[in-house]
Order: structure tokens, then C-alpha cells, then sequence
């Protein structure tokens, strides 16, 4: 009989590989997960959008904070654990930190990530304890932004890019690679005319108009 998830032993190799990324490392540094080594969360990924971002290109390593993710948790099958590391390895920077990442507050990742249009676009310091409604960074967030600041868009790698779908959430920079964020301002409202002051030394001459309502006839008789 299979023991409880929460209690259920990491593999020995499992172990071991966790064991490794902690060897030689300096004093004060995190350990990494290489980008070529995160094939091995395959047994761990038990969706169609996992598997997806597994499988895409461009991944990046994921460095997490000394001590905070352990084998036995990957072991758990626990989707949230999974997904953030997914999340992490292949989300961008949003223009703004989330609230959990800018505070430090628990964080297992020292940076803040997020995949827009995947997992609801919540990042991935958020998605481990699956405490996606507080992340500020999340895609109904971002949306109430946009929808707040309509003379302010913001485009980049930090909102959903257009066409996202359940089927293929990330569109944005397939190969992995960082973009710039452009803010574009709302164009500059043209200043009123300034207002022409009379000058009170002048002294204002009426004009007279002259019509003629009749011609002149001169008779030279």
C-alpha cells in the first residue's frame, strides 16, 4: 500500500541529484536547478499546460533560496510545488514585483516570475503555497490595471500577449529571451492659446462704419 502523499520518501536518485546541487557551493549562495536538468520534473507533471511548458524551448535555470526547496516535497507530486518551478523557469519579470516577492516574505525564489495567460498568471513565489488570490501580479490584476490606467498601456513581456489560450497560453518570446518593458504615454494635450491682455494705456477709438444706402447724383445743370 502506497504511503500518504505527505509522508511518501523521495526516490534515492531524486535524493541524491538534490544533494548534488548543494556541492561546492560558496558560502552565501543559492543552488540551481540547470535548464537541461528540469527534464526530471517529468514524472512530477500531471497536466497538459505542464507538460507543455516541460517540452517548450528557452527554458531558463531556476535558483531558489538556500535550504527552502527539498526533495521530499518535489516527491509529493504537490501541483503547486511543480508549477511554480515551471513558472520559474520559464515566466518573465513583470514591470512591478509582486507584493510576496517585493517584501520578501517567504519567497522561495529570489526572483519574482510570472506567466502571463498560464496558471492565471500568478508568479511563482505565489504559486508554491498556492496563494494565487493575493499575488498582485496575477492576470485579473493586471487587467484591472489596464482597465484603471487606459492613457498608460503598458506592453511587454509583463502582460498576456494577445491570443493567449488555454491550449497555448505563452506567446510571448519563444526563445526564452528578456525584452524590454515600453511604457507608452498618452500624447501630450496641447496647451490652450494664453490669453491676450489689453493694454490700459491705449485708449480704445471707436470704429465707425459708413454705408451708403444711396448713390449720389450730381447734376450739372
Amino acid at each position: 500500500m502506497c504511503p500518504p502523499a505527505a509522508v511518501r520518501p523521495s526516490p534515492p536518485d531524486l535524493e541524491r541529484y538534490w544533494a548534488s546541487l548543494y556541492e561546492g557551493l560558496p558560502v552565501g549562495a543559492n543552488p540551481t536547478i540547470p535548464a537541461r536538468d528540469l527534464g526530471r520534473l517529468r514524472p512530477f507533471v500531471h497536466t497538459d499546460v505542464g507538460l507543455q511548458l516541460l517540452a517548450r524551448p528557452g527554458a531558463r535555470s531556476v535558483e531558489f533560496r538556500h535550504g527552502r526547496i527539498h526533495a521530499h516535497q518535489i516527491a509529493m507530486h504537490r501541483a503547486s510545488y511543480i508549477n511554480a518551478l515551471l513558472i520559474q523557469s520559464q515566466g518573465t519579470r513583470p514591470p512591478a514585483p509582486c507584493s510576496r516577492c517585493r517584501d520578501g516574505t517567504g519567497g522561495v525564489f529570489r526572483e519574482c516570475r510570472h506567466l502571463p495567460g498560464a496558471f492565471g498568471g500568478i508568479c511563482a513565489n505565489c504559486k508554491w503555497p498556492d496563494a494565487g488570490v493575493s499575488c498582485t501580479v496575477r492576470d485579473s490584476a493586471w487587467g484591472a490595471l489596464r482597465e484603471a490606467q487606459p492613457p498608460m498601456p503598458v506592453i511587454g513581456r509583463g502582460l498576456p500577449a494577445p491570443g493567449a489560450s488555454r491550449t497555448d497560453p505563452i506567446v510571448v518570446g519563444e526563445e526564452g529571451e528578456e525584452e524590454e518593458v515600453v511604457i507608452v504615454p498618452a500624447p501630450p494635450r496641447r496647451p490652450d492659446p494664453p490669453i491676450k491682455e489689453e493694454d490700459p494705456d491705449v485708449e480704445e477709438v471707436p470704429v465707425i462704419t459708413i454705408v451708403d444706402d444711396e448713390p449720389i447724383i450730381i447734376d450739372d445743370d
